[in-house]
């Protein structure tokens, strides 16, 4: 039996199909870009600094008790190279929890020294009501957007400035 001949209908119809799915990529791929590429409009006060080998963040930094509870909780985003540092009188043990957050997050427990005792990476708002603390004592602890830590090259051990 013979194969029937493309036709110059089905041709057409061949083509205007990948014509339009291709159209549809374009447009799913710019929305995508957009969205990622969405600045963050939230406002923060910027208190200081952390360096993380090359890379300077800039924090708002969380102090008083209120402060400490509010933390990012009610903030839309967190714009990258931004975080928020959250300073306690004495090394110890520091529950985190995502009560009203909306965005997911990278929390960096930070011990006497300033290195990096404990990290618990890419914490999403879902996991409210759970909490997640450090396991080796920590004086300070730096929240950041998910992902950030590993963007920067921040790892157990290392070395914090501020």
């Amino acid at each position: 039996m013979e194969e029937p001949k493309p036709t110059r209908d089905n041709s057409r119809l061949a083509y205007a199909i990948l014509i339009f799915l291709f159209l549809v990529g374009f447009a799913v791929g710019l929305v995508t870009l957009n969205r990622s590429n969405t600045a963050c409009r939230e406002s923060y006060r910027t208190d200081g600094h952390v360096t993380a080998g090359r890379n300077v963040i800039t924090v708002q930094i969380a102090k008083t008790n209120s402060q400490r509870q509010q933390g990012l909780g009610g903030k839309g985003c967190l714009q990258p190279e931004r975080g928020m540092l959250f300073k306690f009188d004495q090394a110890g043990y520091y529950p985190f929890w995502m009560k009203d957050m909306k965005f997911p997050i990278d929390i960096v427990w930070i011990n006497s020294a300033h290195q990096v005792a404990d990290i618990k990476a890419n914490v999403s708002p879902g996991t409210y009501p759970q909490s997640f603390t450090n396991s080796k004592p920590a004086r300070d602890v730096l929240e950041l957007s998910a992902g950030q830590a590993v963007r920067d090259g921040i790892k157990t051990g290392s070395q914090l400035n501020y």
